[in-house]
């Protein structure tokens, strides 16, 4: 019989935020193994009009079933943070209806959902991206035999130390060959002087990401007309924060959201990538995994990044930069020992090209159905 597994999340897809694309693509890759996917989402208002398969570019390979939910998340702004456990009560009131064959199992990130699936006798399976925020809610809702499945080491340490038992760690991946043929017409977009060397920092705009030590990085190499900082990502309002903050810098340049698709391309025309997480956050310090930096690794560009334990349970001193966290001075020196010695730069950059072909998304695919059996 061919097996049948339903990855249920209580969120918006697609959204521009990563786990979206994480999700999705977890569907996808374990339906290209032969599984049976469903993918069940909220009823939700979503100004993005494409597909997930489109906006993401992924395979049609599964199915996305929106459960009928009336969406009062719209009403946020009217009733504050309430909202969103009323969203949860009646996501939950509407799965209770639906039929779940006996020989399915069923993902999650959801809390809820993993405790009313076990309580109607399920086989559920937690996928926990973090711990600071369960810390409270964890014991009370899961049981310690639960199945979970955690996105790095620090998260399968603190639910060990919890008394879960029945983990194990699948780190977040990358599909390399995206990375084997890109748009070199990108880089003309970001300048067209052929000798500026761009540092490229992609992502969102959240403070514990690190985004202020790039700016400030920039503001000490603000008369470096040789160096380009190049930020991709975030949200309208965060850029034009940003805006405010470095208008007296010529030497950054805000590009916004783009394309999953055109995403490969963008870092590929970088000359340095940046992964600045900061240690002001338990999630950036030990739980992270970031999805950009098996991309980063993918590029073939060198990497400099924060040397915090999340960070180099993947990243080390032969595949990338490592720099002390929230120093901008460290970022500057790194930037400029990596466009100066470059034979070196390019060594650990090939280095991490070879590294994260063990971190591919089918082989995270392949992990989860070991997992499961």
């Amino acid at each position: 019989m061919k097996m049948k597994i339903i990855y249920i999340v209580n969120t918006r897809i697609p959204t521009r935020k990563a786990h979206g694309f994480q999700i999705t693509k977890t569907c996808e890759v374990l339906a290209r193994s032969g599984v049976d996917v469903e993918l069940w989402i909220p009823y939700r208002k979503n100004e993005i009009k494409e597909t997930a398969f489109e906006y993401y570019g992924l395979e049609e390979n599964f199915n996305i079933i929106e459960i009928p939910c009336f969406d009062v998340v719209r009403f946020s702004k009217h009733i504050g943070s309430i909202v969103f456990y009323l969203q949860t009560l009646l996501f939950s009131f509407y799965l209770l209806m639906r039929k779940v064959d006996k020989n399915t199992t069923i993902i999650t990130r959801d809390l809820f959902t993993v405790f009313l699936f076990r309580l109607r006798g399920k086989s559920v399976v937690y996928n926990a991206h973090n711990w600071s925020y369960l810390k409270g809610l964890f014991s009370k809702l899961i049981s310690k035999n639960t199945p979970i499945i955690c996105n790095s080491k620090g998260t399968q340490d603190a639910l060990f130390n919890a008394g879960f038992k029945k983990t194990t760690v699948i780190h977040n991946g990358v599909d390399v060959e995206d990375f084997d043929d890109f748009d070199k017409s990108i880089r003309e977009k970001l300048t067209t002087d052929d000798k500026k060397n761009i540092a490229m920092y992609v992502g969102h705009l959240y403070k514990w990401k690190g985004i202020d030590v790039v700016v400030e990085s920039a503001r000490i190499l603000k008369n470096n007309t040789d160096i380009l900082f190049v930020i991709v990502g975030g949200n309208e309002e965060d850029i034009e924060i940003y805006k405010e903050k470095i208008k007296d810098l010529k030497n950054i340049l805000f590009i916004g959201h783009v394309s999953k698709k055109e995403i490969s391309s963008y870092m590929s025309s970088a000359n340095v990538l940046l992964l600045p997480n900061t240690k002001d956050s338990e999630e950036s310090v030990l739980y992270t995994s970031p999805i950009k930096m098996f991309e980063y690794m993918a590029s073939g560009v060198p990497v400099i990044a924060s040397d915090l334990p999340s960070i180099r349970e993947v990243l080390n001193k032969d595949n990338a930069i490592l720099i002390r966290t929230d120093d901008p001075k460290d970022m500057t020196d790194a930037i400029l020992s990596t466009l100066v010695n470059k034979e070196v730069a390019i060594l650990k950059a090939e280095q991490a090209r070879k590294d994260v072909l063990g971190y591919t998304w089918n082989k995270y695919g392949e992990k989860i159905l070991n997992f499961l059996e």
